[in-house]
């Protein structure tokens, strides 16, 4: 399908994460039509688009974010003078911070990977 301004309008609103009854009232078409719509590949494609480029910038933000939490909580544990509770949590943070970042990466070794590999396949056999 060629996509005109209306369907751009409409692909606006689908990543938007509107309902089709209110995307069709709020252009003026029929309900049916934004279901032909949202089911075209090229539809898809640039909702894919949108939805790729709104991930890249909450993760770009989330990335930003993070280095200022990390720096606050460093300021906060190596403060002598901060109260021993806080330096505590502030602790605690970094160690969960760090387990949760070592279990996103996974291993560098590649027998380790690919034993993961087989367990998860075995695992996947069973259901699990």
């Amino acid at each position: 399908m060629k996509l005109k301004p209306i369907h751009h309008q409409a692909i606006l609103l689908f990543a938007a994460n509107c309902k089709n009854k209110d995307i069709a009232e709020k252009l003026k078409v029929a309900p049916e039509t934004i279901s032909v719509w949202r089911n075209d590949y090229a539809v898809q494609a640039e909702i894919n688009k949108i939805l790729e480029a709104n991930n890249k910038a909450a993760s770009d933000k989330m990335r930003s974010l993070s280095m200022v939490a990390l720096e606050t909580i460093e300021s906060v544990l190596v403060d002598n003078k901060a109260p021993h509770r806080d330096r505590l949590t502030a602790a605690i943070k970094v160690l969960e911070l760090n387990r949760v970042s070592q279990s996103r990466i996974g291993a560098t070794n590649a027998a380790v990977l690919a034993k993961e590999a087989e367990e998860d396949k075995l695992l996947s056999g069973y259901g699990l």
